[in-house]
């Protein structure tokens, strides 16, 4: 019987971590539209912009030489002094571009402090949940794991 208990713990312990392995092996789940929309709506604000967002993000493809291609939401604000983009990754929400040129393009919309603020102040809003699951598959995982140990290292009782 000892056996049998020490072979089921392991096959539950190598189980659990498989678990956990998949859960940190799955890619971050996209950011959706609203949720980009709702991100920019925040970056201003928290920058001190006064903004008018879009109701709507466009999907777009952003190919650049440092970052290649990514898929990206176009987030379109009216400030006080023009139409700004900003680009955000679908996944992790990270800020990719802002383009905040002047219609005739021969200058920029934000200052220097504007625009780094703006940046500073993107929040991804499904990375937190999914670290949230990830370290709650590994403490079930660490649990599972010693339980096993504890259970097959424990003598049976014998009759």
């Amino acid at each position: 019987m000892s056996a049998l208990r020490r072979l089921l713990c392991a096959a539950l312990a190598v189980a659990a971590v498989g678990i956990a392995s998949a859960g940190w092996a799955e890619p971050p789940p996209e950011v959706s539209g609203q949720q980009a929309v709702r991100v920019t709506t925040a970056a201003f604000d928290q920058a001190g912009i006064t903004a008018r967002v879009g109701r709507r993000a466009i999907a777009e493809t952003y190919v650049s030489v440092e970052q290649g291609t990514v898929d990206v939401w176009r987030v379109r604000a009216r400030t006080a002094e023009g139409e700004v983009d900003l680009l955000l990754a679908r996944v992790a929400a990270r800020p990719v571009a802002i383009d905040d040129r002047t219609a005739d393009g021969t200058g920029y919309l934000l200052s220097g402090g504007q625009y780094d603020a703006v940046a500073l102040a993107i929040e991804d809003p499904v990375g937190d949940r999914a670290m949230r699951e990830q370290v709650a598959l590994t403490i079930g995982a660490v649990l599972i794991v010693g339980l096993s140990v504890a259970l097959a290292l424990v003598p049976g009782r014998r009759s």
